[in-house]
């Protein structure tokens, strides 16, 4: 029996957001399949790892517990090996590899936003990320990204050769809490006081998601529209000050409004509720929120550019995200083709079944030849 091990230890927190989301999805498809491999799972001492649904077969092993990231990075370079059983192939969904580990190294690389977008780390965090994507990016025999947009990026940024490279898509599992249909409470409806029809955007509230673009494109809108409303949900992130300003400026308290975070299930209810979602991030490695929307039949308003149009398809009105002027268009353009929107919505989700990227997945591990890697 083949041992894949997967390498979870860069998380420290449950909540579902990124990375993270992304690895509990491929896992818990992972689960439902009948096949002879053993998983072993690296983790911190503290993390929740209930939060998975993992295989029959599988192990886990706790590492230390690290309250910096500089700790844990260093521990991977270092003690690391002595908590690595022998293993076939190490995989890591992010950048968290040991790099002289003696097995086949597996690495996910989601998109190059470190190396397109100058605004969205400190400094020292960008080089660093920067940096360790290429380091990383040499080391392992294999790439795993998310998209053919990223795939393009990797090759041109990185120098990777493409015959090193495997495109999984994200998906989502048809059990999720996050694209269920139920009714909707009435506490929760009280709670933020829902006025509709409203816009829903989910992102975390940092510069590189274009939010001041979007509040000041929809001024532009409600100017002629004012039954139309804006939800914001998401962790405030670097700049969300600036974000809570332009609010104010625009006079727009009662128009746009921050939920924070939200768990899948109210999550859900959302996407229930709003008239559709709008997503005008500079750049994206894939852009989960529209995939979501259109299990609860809500189309998008998406940026033009990077992966979401590869996403989105035709079940979105495209719009450019350095454009106040495109984006309020495209407010106004969606409302006008609403319903032809909804009825490409089937089309879209097709291209991410769940089991057809899990496949494609465990075929990295049952297919791999190591003579035929790229140099």
């Amino acid at each position: 029996m083949k041992n894949i091990s997967i390498n979870l230890i860069s998380f420290t927190s449950n909540k579902s957001i990124g990375t993270l989301v992304y690895i509990k999805r491929l896992i818990a498809e992972i689960s439902k399949l009948d096949i002879e491999y053993c998983f072993i799972f690296y983790c911190q001492k503290d993390f929740n790892i209930s939060c998975f649904k993992l295989p029959v077969n599988h192990k886990i092993i706790r590492v230390p517990q690290f309250y910096s990231v500089l700790s844990r990075i260093l521990f991977e370079q270092t003690l690391f090996y002595l908590y690595i059983k022998k293993t076939d192939f190490f995989y890591t969904p992010c950048l968290s590899m040991p790099l002289f580990i003696k097995a086949v190294k597996i690495l996910t690389i989601h998109d190059m936003v470190p190396f397109i977008l100058h605004n969205k780390y400190s400094l020292f965090r960008k080089y660093y990320i920067q940096l360790m994507t290429r380091i990383c990016a040499h080391f392992c025999d294999l790439i795993i990204t998310v998209s053919e947009n990223s795939k393009k990026d990797i090759i041109k940024i990185l120098r990777v050769k493409e015959s090193k490279i495997r495109i999984i898509y994200n998906f989502i599992s048809e059990d999720e809490d996050v694209i269920q249909s139920r009714p909707i409470p009435k506490s929760f409806i009280s709670r933020f006081g829902f006025k509709k029809p409203f816009f829903l955007n989910v992102s975390t509230l940092q510069p590189g998601k274009n939010i001041e673009g979007l509040i000041s494109a929809f001024n532009i809108f409600v100017n002629t529209n004012n039954n139309y409303h804006l939800y914001i949900v998401g962790n405030k992130g670097w700049g969300y000050n600036n974000i809570c300003k332009i609010v104010k400026k625009f006079g727009l308290e009662n128009k746009v409004f921050f939920t924070g975070y939200l768990g899948d299930e109210e999550l859900a209810y959302l996407y229930e509720l709003c008239y559709g979602v709008v997503y005008v991030s500079f750049y994206e490695g894939f852009g989960i929120p529209p995939l979501e929307g259109f299990y609860h039949n809500k189309p998008c308003i998406a940026s033009n550019n990077s992966s979401l149009p590869e996403v989105v398809g035709s079940a979105a009105v495209l719009v450019d995200p350095y454009s106040i002027e495109s984006i309020s268009d495209g407010f106004s353009g969606y409302t006008k083709i609403h319903n032809e929107l909804i009825s490409e919505i089937k089309l879209s989700i097709s291209k991410f079944d769940p089991a057809e990227q899990v496949r494609k997945f465990i075929s990295i591990f049952s297919d791999f030849r190591k003579d035929v890697l790229p140099k």
